[in-house]
């Protein structure tokens, strides 16, 4: 049975072994220090960002997916909503009007047997008719491609099927819609980030 602590986001399986998540085996962003100042980098890109400065988009972006998925659970309180919130949730109630969205799925832990990793999808859901899988990004989504794959793999009858980042920019509170193409290529991405990821595994246990 899969178990799911909300707060850190961590999957274990009934006798409290760890699972690893999606964003864990893809591991986009990682902490560093330098001089005892902490910063996180991109694994992909190089990128540095100071760790205030990731933090605070980290918990921007939470306060977003909390928010839609309270939303779409019926369990929104708006009244109790951060003015820089309201402008996003209108959109989103647009976006979802503009596409007859009709929710299957919210926020809900799966985990896949075969290849033994958990994950949580941000939506299911019929799009325009088609059943679809939508993640909210909130700032990069140059990985949502594998993640989404990923997610994929969680709920098999979405193999094949839509995939779509809903970007949902701080600055620009403008929601954009991006389809994702290549599940196959984003998958073996995805199949090469686990094997890596339990190779390490492995070698950092043979050393304890």
């Amino acid at each position: 049975m899969l178990k799911i602590d909300l707060s850190s986001h961590t999957y274990y399986y009934w006798d409290g072994e760890t699972i690893p998540s999606v964003t864990q085996i893809i591991g986009e962003w990682r902490p560093v220090s330098v001089y005892g100042v902490e910063y996180y980098v991109n694994t992909f890109t190089g990128h540095v960002v100071d760790a205030e400065r990731f933090r605070e988009a980290r918990d921007w972006g939470n306060a977003v997916h909390k928010m839609l998925a309270l939303y779409l659970q019926g369990k929104l309180d708006e009244s109790s909503l951060h003015e820089s919130l309201i402008p996003i949730l209108e959109q989103f109630d647009e976006w979802m009007r503009l596409n007859h969205v009709e929710t299957l799925e919210i926020e809900k832990p799966l985990y896949n047997e075969q290849y033994r990793y958990a994950g949580t999808p941000d939506l299911i859901c019929k799009l325009n008719g088609r059943l679809s899988i939508v993640d909210y990004k909130t700032g990069s989504h140059l990985m949502a491609g594998p993640q989404l794959a990923a997610y994929c793999m969680l709920y098999k009858p979405l193999v094949g099927k839509d995939r779509y980042v809903l970007h949902i920019p701080r600055r620009d509170s403008k929601i954009n819609m991006i389809c994702l193409r290549n599940f196959t290529d984003d998958w073996n991405f995805f199949r090469a980030r686990l094997h890596q990821y339990l190779y390490l595994k492995s070698k950092n246990n043979e050393r304890l």
